[in-house]
């Protein structure tokens, strides 16, 4: 330099720094070195924030609602030609995308579904176009006006049906959050997502549609920065391939996708069904075998009772026969003072003679039928193992329900205390047996 010259010229010696500014810059790279460190070693010990970290929906729902203003004003307060900008945070946007209550609308704004995302089908994969603007950056106003608001990017959008998101940086700290997760480094920025993947639309089933879901998008295209003195049209017509193409594949994909989950969803059905049927059939099965069960159980019981009831009546006859036999006694002897003689007259013309003593009532003479019945079954049976036919011709057939009553004159002996000699029936007398049943 001319200073330094002359001074070598004229002999001398360079001037030094005063001590005091010497201090001033050694403290000064001090500090940037310690500050440097310090936040080279903060960026490894905090995670990487997130799209909605430390701001509530609310907060990043206005942000965006606030942006789609602020481009309506750019494009002169009636917001034609400008692109349908949704009215959600970007993480809300894409939850409601995952859960299938966001659809989009003839307009491109979007409509809520409002059915908590509990409609047992999972949704389509759907593509958003994301616009990261910073105002800092000189070409991002150019860009809003040459590229964003050409009515040709307007037909792709609704041509390829896409769901439209913008942030500012400098306004929305998830817009913030957003480009530095994309790695994006020159503004303007957009971005092509797929929400939610195609992999996970893949893997998820309508059965576990109401259950959890992916909030995670799959980026398509990224193309961030607007270089100086490029053309608008040049920059349009690559974005425009660049979409058409990244929607294109995305369609294509997804139709791959599609009919892969729909076969599965056809299989995973049939078996279903199959399954159905056959526990109805197992159903079927088992509800016959209780029934039958049941049957042989009541009929079991049935013939139980019956077997019961028939013996408890076997032993109630055999109770009441050994009753009658015990109060009949012996026969009285022949020529025994105080006795008479009685007649039997059984209706199938039978002669049964007894003798009886005069102070016995008319009940001994149905004790006495009892007996003599018990006997004639029982000689019977004997008679079959080898019995005499005499013996056998001496019964005379039991008759359940009978009254007695005597010849002449007629007297009905309905009355069990009569005494023979009130009957009539001393010293002798006959007795007519009839058959009420008869």
């Amino acid at each position: 330099p001319p200073a330094r010259a002359r001074r070598r010229a004229s002999g001398a010696s360079p001037s030094r720094r005063p001590p005091l500014q010497m201090l001033r810059l050694l403290l000064a790279r001090f500090a940037s070195a310690v500050l440097g460190t310090f936040g080279f070693f903060l960026r490894f010990l905090l995670p990487a924030p997130g799209p909605c970290d430390g701001l509530s929906p609310e907060a990043c729902d206005r942000c965006a609602r606030r942006f789609a203003e602020d481009a309506v004003r750019r494009c002169g307060g009636d917001g034609s030609g400008d692109l349908p900008w949704a009215p959600l945070g970007y993480q809300r946007l894409l939850s409601r995308l995952s859960d299938g209550t966001y659809v989009r609308d003839d307009d491109g704004h979007g409509a809520d579904v409002d059915d908590g995302g509990t409609s047992g089908t999972v949704p389509l994969p759907s593509l958003v176009l994301v616009y990261l603007h910073s105002p800092i950056h000189r070409r991002a106003a150019p860009f809003a006006t040459d590229v964003l608001r050409d009515p040709h990017l307007l037909a792709a959008v609704e041509e390829h049906r896409l769901i439209c998101w913008g942030g500012d940086i400098s306004r929305s700290a998830e817009a913030d959050a957003l480009a530095r997760s994309l790695g994006v480094a020159a503004f303007p920025a957009l971005a092509l997502v797929g929400c939610p993947p195609v992999q996970d639309y893949l893997q998820q089933t309508d059965a576990g549609a109401t259950g959890r879901r992916t909030r995670t998008a799959e980026v398509l295209l990224l193309r961030a920065g607007y270089p100086e003195g490029s053309s608008p049209a040049a920059s349009l017509r690559r974005l425009l391939a660049d979409v058409r193409n990244a929607a294109r594949r995305h369609r294509r994909v997804t139709a791959e996708a599609r009919a892969v989950r729909d076969e599965r969803t056809a299989e995973v059905r049939l078996r279903r069904e199959q399954d159905d049927e056959y526990q109805q059939t197992l159903r079927a099965d088992r509800l016959r075998e209780e029934a039958r069960v049941r049957e042989r159980e009541a009929a079991a019981a049935a013939a139980e009772e019956v077997r019961r009831a028939a013996q408890e009546a076997e032993e109630r006859q055999a109770a009441e026969r050994g009753a009658a036999r015990a109060r009949l006694g012996e026969e009285p002897g022949q020529g025994e003072p105080g006795t008479c003689r009685v007649r039997v007259a059984a209706p199938c013309g039978g002669r049964l003679d007894r003798r009886f003593r005069q102070e016995d009532v008319v009940g001994r003479l149905r004790d006495f039928l009892t007996v003599y019945w018990e006997d004639a079954e029982a000689a019977a049976v004997v008679g079959v193992a080898g019995a005499s036919p005499a013996r056998r011709g001496k019964a005379v057939g039991r008759i359940k329900n009978y009254s007695l009553s005597t010849n002449f004159p007629r007297k009905l002996l309905d009355d069990d205390d009569m005494t023979l000699v009130d009957a009539g029936l001393v010293p002798q007398g006959v007795v007519m047996v009839q058959d009420l049943d008869a």
